[in-house]
This record gives C-alpha cells, structure tokens and sequence, in this order.
C-alpha cells in the first residue's frame, strides 16, 4: 500500500466503537440492491452517520423508504448507545479524566461523546453504581466484624497540596484484616470553610458511622493530630489512641537532621538511622512508662560506648539490652557532653516527646493506609478539580481497588524463589527491594459495569433530565469555597490591569 492509499483509507478516515456481535448481525443481513417495499423496487443507497462514539448506517431508496437500520452498538432506552455508557464508565473506573481521553479521541480521529454528555452520564449512573458496590462492600466487611472489637487505623487526606485543600477523605482500616472499613469524605463548606477542621470533622463523622453500625472501636490510630488527641482525650476516654510510630519516626529524623546542620553536631549524621531504629525497637519492647524511658534514656549512654551504668535510666534498666559488640564498626562514637552529644540529650528528653510516650506502647503503624493514600492519587488526582459527588466516587473507587486486592501472592521465578525488584531511595541514598506480586485482575469491575447498565435500563427519565443535588451535597450551603461572593465579569474585566502593558 502506498502513501496515497494510506491517506485516503487510514489517516484520514474514521474510527468508530463497535461491538462484536452487531458486526456479526451485519454480516448475517441479506444483501439487497433494491427496495423492499411492496411496487417501489427502487436502488438503495447507504447513507451513513456518526452518533458520538457509534457508526449508524441506514439503507433508503430514491423514494425515501428506510429499509434497513444498522448500529455497530446496541442502542439502549431514549437512544442512548451501549458503547458511549461503557466508554463512560471506563473513563471513570480507570481513575481518567474526559479531557485526555477527549484528545485521545481526537488523535484516533475516533467521535465520542462530549464532555456534557459524559457529566450527565457519570452523575446519572456511574457516580451512584459506585455508591451502590460500595455500600455492598461496607456491608460485608462491617457484618464481619459487628459486635467485635477492633482497632481501627485512621488517617484523613486532602485533594490539593498546602493549606487550600477543598475536601478530606478521612479512611479508616481494620488493623488486624487491613480491610478499608469506613470512608467518609469532607467539603471544606461544611467546615465552616476551614481546611483545618476537615480532618478532625472526617474522624468525628468515622466514629459515628461504625458505632451506628454496631462496630465496637477498642483502640484508634491516628497521627499527632492535636485536636483529635484532645478530643479523644475528653469525650472517648474508655477508647485506647495511640499514634503512628512512622510519624514519630519521620518527626523524630527530622528534628536530628536540623540539628546536623551545625558543623559540631555533624557527627550526629551518621547515627541517624540507628536512633529511629532504636525508637521502634522500644516501643515495641516497652510495656510501660517506665519502662520505655528507660530503654529511651539508654540510647544516651550507648552512642558514647558507655554500656552500663550506675545510675538508673528508668525501669530498673542501668545496661544497654544488646550483646557483645565486635570491634568492626562503622559509626563513630559520641564524645561525652559534645555539642552532637547534648544536642541529642534535647531531642530525646524533649518534654512533649516524652509527655507522648503512653501513645507509643502499643508500637501501631498506619503504613498501609499511606500506601492506599498512593492508591487514591490514581483515580484522584491532586492536580484535577472535581465535583463533591465525583470526588468520593473515585475514593470509593480506590477502596474498592484496595480490599478486593489484599490477598495478592507474591510473584515467583522459574526456580520457585519469591521475586523482587529493586528500588533506590533518593532520601536514605540507599537500594532495598520490594516484593513483586501478582497482576491485579479487578473483580469488582463487572458488579460496577453491571450496576451501571442496570441503573440505565432502569431509568425513568432521559439522561437530559434535571437532578437535583442530594441533601447532604455541600453545593447547598454554598456555591463555591471562596470567603466571598464574587463581584460580577463586568466588574472583574474593568478592575484588571497587567503589570506588562505598555503606556504609549
């Protein structure tokens, strides 16, 4: 084929969405050349037309008479065509946005629906399938722990980097299954328009929400957050809270590495690592108070080779837990009342830091939900805008990718041998390996695609119908997140001025 086919027959023409077995009706329709009305006989001609994503073709005769309808989809109620639902619910269930699939589109030289078709169709029917699975999810997971005790791992997220965030999705996770129990989402116009308060409001309405669904709460995970802490402090004391350690962790480096920046605490540097390894070893020995700061206040002595003392750190601990050490070290010891040496005494004798230990005992970890926070940023990106209702679809939607992929085996070599990849970290500067597990295979997806073609079918109204905004949408109280109402265009054009125009 040469350039000129190519043009003509590939580059130019266009693509439609068809399905297999509309192909396979079309092959099976007997060929005819003349009309098939009773006394016309009349030659028929193809006329042709795109309807957004579908190819219709229809066979008329020169007198008019419509002998033949083809459409490569089925076409469902008040004309809707199979394929632009599906192709909507892709859209949607994949964590993409219309606009670059709209381009992608264009590239293919493919029609498709247009961006108002496909916001009526996801609020219509892709929006409320997804509330739909995941309320049947919530059921299941909630029956299965109705009446018992759990510990619940919470950790609240925000659509936007800094401090102009316009919703929290606040997730709470069973401890022992890892199970995503509970999501509830926040619009900052339900907080009095205040970023702040989101998080607090997203655990108030989570604890809620499991006791009127008979979940018996033991024991919450959080981070340091200070008004969550207060408030479980004054109004759930009979709950246990404790924090994150991983977050202490990072706070705690943190707090080492500033101090390494003055020349004569560098030598701190180096121990770095060892001292966060040292926190998340006692707090997960220390079974008391004392106890933890007597293995904390011991790090003291350790890090300038001093492994037993005299007096007593805490616990009726005077040694350092370890055995013999050999003489092939890497690290440097302490000196004695060295600027490194009494930078650390403040960093481990700091009075809140210590004032927190009772939230350390329990050594309680939310690494799996920063990890479904990564989850999350596939089907809701920060750098995209969208509306309350969409914005917790595609949080559910990640959920729902979590809980339905827990059980994944790790991948194995031909020899049998567990397979990993290797992966560098720019901040420790230092190579680790991960597990390789299984492809996901989304289970979930066919009870989505199903809810949706079931809502559709079942659809009184055509798609463009009025709906009215639900009870609980937050568009209610206001229209936008702005402090103030907006002056109107007019006002707006005559007030700019640019900085880069020129006086003539």
């Amino acid at each position: 084929m040469d350039m000129d086919k190519v043009e003509g027959s590939v580059l130019n023409d266009q693509m439609c969405l068809a399905y297999k077995q509309c192909i396979h009706d079309l092959a099976q329709t007997p060929a005819r050349n003349t009309c098939s009305r009773k006394g016309c006989g009349r030659l028929l001609s193809i006329q042709q037309a795109t309807v957004r994503s579908a190819l219709r073709l229809k066979w008329v005769c020169e007198a008019g008479h419509v002998c033949h309808i083809w459409s490569s989809q089925p076409v469902l109620k008040y004309g809707l065509s199979a394929g632009d639902l599906r192709l909507s619910a892709a859209i949607l269930f994949s964590g993409n946005n219309f606009q670059k699939f709209e381009m992608l589109a264009r590239y293919l030289n493919m029609p498709c629906m247009g961006s108002a078709s496909f916001h009526h169709l996801q609020r219509h029917y892709l929006v409320p399938a997804v509330e739909q699975t995941w309320e049947a999810e919530e059921e299941r997971v909630v029956k299965a722990r109705k009446s018992q005790q759990i510990v619940m791992l919470g950790d609240g997220r925000m659509d936007s980097p800094g401090h102009s965030a316009q919703y929290c999705s606040y997730f709470a996770m069973d401890n022992a299954s890892k199970e995503i129990i509970s999501v509830v989402t926040v619009d900052k116009r339900e907080t009095g328009k205040s970023s702040t308060r989101m998080e607090k409001e997203g655990f108030l309405r989570t604890l809620e929400n499991l006791d009127r669904k008979g979940v018996l709460v033991a024991e919450v995970v959080t981070d340091a957050h200070p008004s969550i802490a207060a408030y479980m402090r004054k109004d759930k004391p009979d709950i246990k809270h404790s924090f994150d350690i991983w977050h202490v962790g990072k706070n705690l480096a943190k707090k080492i590495l500033k101090a390494c920046l003055k020349k004569q605490c560098s030598p701190l540097k180096a121990w770095l690592k060892h001292i966060v390894n040292h926190f998340y070893h006692v707090s997960s020995t220390a079974s008391t108070v004392d106890e933890f700061t007597g293995l904390w206040f011991a790090l003291l002595h350790h890090v300038t080779n001093e492994h037993s003392w005299v007096l007593d750190c805490g616990g009726g601990i005077c040694e350092c837990s370890h055995g013999p050490l050999t003489d092939e070290r890497e690290l440097e010891w302490l000196e004695k009342g060295s600027a490194a040496h009494d930078a650390l005494r403040e960093i481990i004798c700091d009075r809140r830091f210590l004032n927190n230990i009772p939230y350390y005992l329990n050594a309680r970890s939310t690494a799996e939900l920063e990890t479904l926070n990564s989850l999350v940023l596939m089907y809701a990106a920060k750098r995209f805008s969208y509306t309350p209702p969409v914005y917790r679809a595609r949080n559910l939607l990640a959920a729902l990718d979590h809980n339905y992929h827990l059980q994944r085996e790790q991948k194995l070599n031909k020899d049998g041998s567990a397979r990993v990849c290797q992966s560098f970290n720019k901040k420790s500067a230092r190579w680790t390996v991960r597990p390789v597990k299984e492809q996901k295979t989304y289970p979930h997806m066919a009870t989505l695609i199903r809810n949706v073609f079931q809502l559709r079918l079942s659809a009184d109204k055509p798609l463009s119908s009025v709906l009215c905004l639900a009870e609980s949408d937050p568009r209610r109280i206001s229209r936008n997140i702005a402090p103030v109402e907006p002056p109107s265009k007019k006002e707006l054009i005559e007030q700019f001025k640019s900085r880069f125009s020129k006086n003539d």
